[in-house]
């Protein structure tokens, strides 16, 4: 049950969306089923959001915790995802990085969500922008 807070909060976020001209591209249906992907996924990932009403230049720092990045779904403009982990090797070795984006991709292709690569990361996004058009990975 949410506070009279929150609700008012929910209703400043409609306002905002509406304001904007933003389109919702997930559901709660689509970020569930992004969850399950992600809880079933067998590699490390970090994610970074955005929020709708974000001023500024774009998030720079990833997250692993999974609880914090999906708090509060209705708000994402979208939400990058980093299948590259590096390990470390020592101060003076280079650190091997492993990179499971290809499979991240097959998962979330499999399970029906929509996203983009960018900068070699996956974007899923919540909403769009006018004007934004991601180019879609699909199915081939």
């Amino acid at each position: 049950m949410l506070t009279a807070e929150q609700l008012k909060d929910r209703e400043r976020l409609r306002s905002h969306i509406e304001r904007e001209g933003l389109t919702a591209v997930m559901s709660n249906v689509k970020w569930g089923r992004l969850q399950r992907v992600l809880a079933e996924f067998p590699f490390p990932v970090s994610f970074r959001r955005r929020e709708v009403r974000d001023v500024g230049p774009d998030p720079v720092h990833w997250d692993r915790d999974k609880a914090h990045v999906f708090g509060g779904l209705v708000s994402i403009e979208w939400l990058e995802i980093s299948a590259r982990h590096e390990q470390r090797r020592g101060k003076l070795v280079a650190p091997i990085v492993h990179d499971r984006t290809v499979e991240l991709r097959a998962a979330l292709l499999a399970a029906s969500i929509p996203f983009s690569i960018v900068d070699g990361n996956v974007r899923v996004w919540g909403y769009l922008r006018s004007g934004v058009s991601p180019q879609w990975e699909m199915t081939g």
